[in-house]
């Protein structure tokens, strides 16, 4: 992380003069976070010693946080992408018992791409959120910024330690936020992208590692929260596997499914035969060629050709050859439609 970027989140935090401590995790980097987050005033500095991930970073801020006594505790990214002049509107919000939950949006505002958000991650950020909205059944503008607020009461019943260490942390979070009841509350936010700031790289071993250097937990001031950590309940508990049971966890797969078989084999649909084996099964073939026939469907029955006997497959190029005629782009259409459909019941099936 950006020497400078950090020293500027950090400064314009402790200008709103709302907060008593900034927690600083470092996740095993290799830079000068530490020896420059030493230097600076109401600042605690914790070091893990291997990198344990976003997920990880995380955690150790929130559980750091509640044992400070703090009764709000903000998320924010320390790479200035977010300003922390919202951080009184945010604090008053939980503080107010309005939301135990408030999000900085960069999505309400309109302005994420004015911001600077690649296209392409905005287009992924408007995908997934959709998802996740119809899998959970909430209305969120979206589940990925790195500016949140949460009320103690909240963070005590929320079980963070269930979750992965990994990018995905962020939602499981918000979903079991929803799971448990709690509203969630956003602001709009204008962030900035700057090319040396936080980034998400794709890793071979598993999933999606953040290359943050730190990770700011604020906490604003009030009155130390007392109150024992809540029991979850079996309800609580087990609302993960209640909802991959639901069945529009299934429907969402299904429209994934289909999503990724028309974006990789739709380009198909402007292409020609191939000059394989579609002479024989299609455009050189009278008895196929010519649509859907008496004569034609006693052929497909009681004849072989390409040296195979497949009366289905020759009866769906037939009934083909009478829709579209030779044309193609239809014949493609058809291969796509039934591939759809193949992968959408074999996921069925295998989820029954």
């Amino acid at each position: 992380m950006p020497r400078e970027h950090c020293q500027r989140t950090y400064a314009e935090v402790m200008e709103q003069g709302i907060v008593d401590l900034v927690i600083v995790v470092d996740d095993a980097s290799h830079d000068e976070t530490v020896a420059i987050a030493r230097t600076l005033k109401d600042v605690q500095v914790e070091v893990h010693p291997e990198n344990r991930g976003y997920g990880g970073n995380q955690k150790t801020c929130y559980r750091l946080a509640l044992a400070a006594g703090a009764d709000i505790v903000v998320m924010i990214h320390p790479d200035y992408q977010y300003t922390p002049q919202l951080l009184p509107a945010m604090a008053s919000l939980v503080g107010s018992g309005l939301y135990p939950c408030v999000l900085a949006s960069r999505i309400l505002g309109g302005g994420a791409l004015d911001g600077g958000m690649p296209w392409w991650k905005y287009i992924a950020n408007r995908f997934l959120t959709f998802i996740e909205n119809f899998l959970i059944g909430a209305k969120l503008s979206e589940y990925h910024t790195g500016y949140r607020a949460f009320a103690r009461s909240l963070l005590e019943r929320v079980p963070i330690e269930q979750n992965s260490d990994d990018f995905v942390f962020d939602n499981q979070m918000l979903a079991q936020v929803v799971w448990l009841g709690c509203k969630i509350g956003e602001v709009t936010c204008p962030a900035k992208y700057l090319p040396e700031g936080s980034s998400i790289n794709f890793s071979p071993q598993r999933a999606l590692w953040p290359r943050l250097s730190w990770n700011g937990a604020a906490v604003p001031a009030g009155p130390v929260a007392a109150a024992p950590a809540t029991s979850l309940t079996n309800a609580e508990s087990s609302g993960a596997g209640q909802l991959a049971n639901d069945p529009r966890v299934t429907i969402a797969v299904c429209i994934f499914l289909t999503a990724i078989v028309w974006v990789v084999f739709g380009q198909t649909l402007g292409h020609d035969f191939v000059n394989f084996d579609d002479d024989r099964y299609v455009y050189e073939n009278p008895e196929v060629s010519r649509g859907l026939t008496i004569d034609g469907l006693k052929w497909l029955l009681t004849h072989s050709h390409a040296s195979l006997w497949h009366p289905l497959t020759t009866l769906s190029h037939i009934t083909d050859c009478q829709i579209y005629g030779l044309k193609a782009g239809g014949h493609h259409f058809t291969n796509v439609v039934l591939h759809n459909i193949g992968a959408v019941l074999l996921f069925w099936f295998s989820e029954e």
